[in-house]
């Protein structure tokens, strides 16, 4: 999660959608150095909180932050107790809503499920956590686009950006051309915003909750859609002075023909 105070005119956090990457990964495996004497008291950490299903191929999991200097903290994360877990180091991650860390495990197969646990060494001390807690989570039944979702929210300049926010974003990856999509290219995006003050941020994966709002462009879609090009949109509207939270979905070519063109759409893609 990213902060941005532009003034005193509006507050935006941005909530980075499914299909994408959350962490930004500085040092995936870092060494763990001990420079003191190794042992000790174990860290006060509470462990992995919360796993979450983001693509195909794609897992975010939550943790809170064990106490120390995040440069001298390595948190490593286990999956399906594999003995050689994968490490970043505290410095490189990022928070998400509520102060939790967040780092994307990719590399999966489709519709698996997986175990997730979440431990932390301090690299000057050598003290170790003692949780061990898991949580486990399915990745997606279905194939999705491969995108990172929102990379910066920020208020329209001048006046215009008291009630209006520029939502910017990395285009999914395309394997065709400006005439053919694939069936994984994005053929167009789907942007999702509420007030901050109306709910938590995971009420964005469900369009059926009233302050939920949405834009998908194109509004439709034929039966060849092309890749999208876009990596931008406005909107507009909002309060000024007001803390919101914002999502952003690619939508694949192979999605439209299944479930938005098809009739009736195929169950659970």
């Amino acid at each position: 999660m990213t902060n941005n105070r532009f003034g005193h005119i509006l507050l935006v956090l941005f909530f980075f959608l499914v299909q994408g990457c959350v962490g930004t990964i500085e040092d995936k495996n870092p060494k763990d150095t001990k420079t003191a004497v190794a042992g000790g008291d174990p860290v006060p950490f509470k462990g992995i909180t919360e796993a979450r299903p983001v693509a195909h191929d794609k897992v975010e999991i939550y943790f809170f932050p064990a106490p120390g200097n995040p440069k001298d903290l390595t948190y490593k994360i286990t999956i399906n107790n594999n003995p050689v877990p994968q490490k970043v180091k505290g410095d490189a991650l990022s928070i998400a809503q509520g102060g939790a860390y967040v780092y994307t495990v990719g590399g999966l197969t489709v519709n698996t499920t997986y175990t997730f646990s979440v431990g932390v060494i301090n690299g000057k001390t050598g003290a170790e956590s003692g949780n061990d807690l898991q949580v486990s989570a399915t990745t997606f039944s279905n194939y999705t686009a491969s995108f990172d979702g929102v990379s910066e929210v920020v208020p329209a300049a001048g006046s215009a950006g008291r009630t209006k926010l520029l939502v910017k974003w990395v285009s999914a990856k395309t394997l065709g051309n400006d005439f053919y999509a694939n069936d994984h290219d994005p053929v167009g995006y789907e942007v999702r915003w509420m007030r901050a003050q109306d709910g938590a941020p995971s009420d964005l994966y469900d369009t059926n909750i009233a302050h939920v709002e949405s834009k998908t462009l194109p509004s439709s879609f034929g039966g060849n859609p092309l890749p999208s090009k876009e990596v931008e949109r406005a909107i507009d509207a909002l309060t000024a002075g007001t803390e919101y939270y914002v999502l952003v979905r690619a939508i694949h070519k192979r999605y439209v023909e299944l479930v938005l063109n098809a009739d009736p759409p195929l169950s659970g893609y």
